[in-house]
């Protein structure tokens, strides 16, 4: 366990699941995930401020503030609404100037995070689960591959939790967000990641709390099965060693560096070409 910084964990040389996941799409897509980092966007700062409020309520209220509604900002016809536009955006650069280092919450997405940190708070079973160390550092060496690996755990109880956002947190649906976004490789990852670093040997396997980001905000949270997490243990060593083996060959392939057949979707070709004769063209 360490309680490295931010800016320390990043310069951690390992890998971490962040950028491990892309070589499931291909080793070319992992390198280009180490050269070009994603970019901030909306999306991950509203994630990162939900987090943070969460799991991290002192700092939370430490590190952002909301931005007042500066009215229009925009210089349209007329001159009272241009001096009116013009005095606005003045306004809102002078606020932004003595709010300079602290993390800037829009109204609305301050109300999106306390509605959704609330939601967790009114669910008993989602405030237990994060209800151990949170934003915890785990260093490890893998054993098959020698690798150096990294991960910053959302909350550690009696195993793993981290925390997802979803549309719909129903279990058919998030059940396939789960799958498509490889959540039981992450959980997999951290759960032997927390083993191999002689922290503690988890009494549970790896939970999921997850947080609907729109009304009515419901939270449902989901405790992942052996047959989940042995899954996802195949996924991450089997990213792992085609890391070892691009790196030893300096070869960072795309999806298809040789000829592959064409992979049509069952209902393409099982479609009934009489419904093809029946249309009206």
């Amino acid at each position: 366990m360490s309680t490295l910084t931010d800016a320390e964990y990043a310069a951690t040389k390992a890998i971490n699941w962040s950028s491990l996941k892309h070589m499931a799409t291909s080793p070319m897509a992992f390198q280009h995930s180490l050269r070009n980092p994603e970019p901030e966007t909306e999306a991950r700062a509203l994630g990162t401020a939900l987090h943070c409020a969460i799991l991290e309520p002192l700092v939370f209220r430490q590190r952002y503030t909301v931005m007042p509604d500066f009215g229009d900002l925009r210089a349209t016809e007329g001159r009272t609404t241009k001096e009116q536009g013009k005095a606005n955006k003045e306004a809102r650069a002078r606020w932004l100037e003595e709010h300079k280092g602290a993390e800037v919450l829009t109204a609305e997405d301050s109300e999106r995070v306390a509605n959704m940190s609330a939601a967790v708070r009114g669910h008993r079973a989602a405030l237990a689960a994060i209800a151990g160390a949170t934003e915890q550092v785990v260093l490890w060496k893998d054993a098959l591959t020698g690798l150096a690996c990294k991960g910053r755990l959302d909350a550690i109880t009696e195993g793993v939790c981290d925390v997802k956002t979803a549309v719909d947190v129903s279990p058919r649906a998030f059940g396939f967000a789960a799958a498509k976004y490889l959540y039981h490789g992450q959980l997999a990852f951290y759960h032997d990641g927390l083993i191999a670093s002689g922290r503690m040997v988890p009494k549970r396997l790896p939970l999921l709390v997850a947080i609907q980001n729109r009304a009515p905000w419901d939270v449902a949270v989901y405790n992942l099965q052996s047959e989940h997490i042995e899954a996802g243990r195949m996924l991450y060593q089997r990213l792992l060693r085609r890391l070892v083996e691009c790196s030893a060959a300096d070869w960072w392939p795309g999806v298809a560096p040789e000829i592959m057949p064409l992979q049509l979707p069952s209902w393409a070709i099982n479609a009934e070409t009489t419904s093809l004769e029946s249309e009206d063209f």
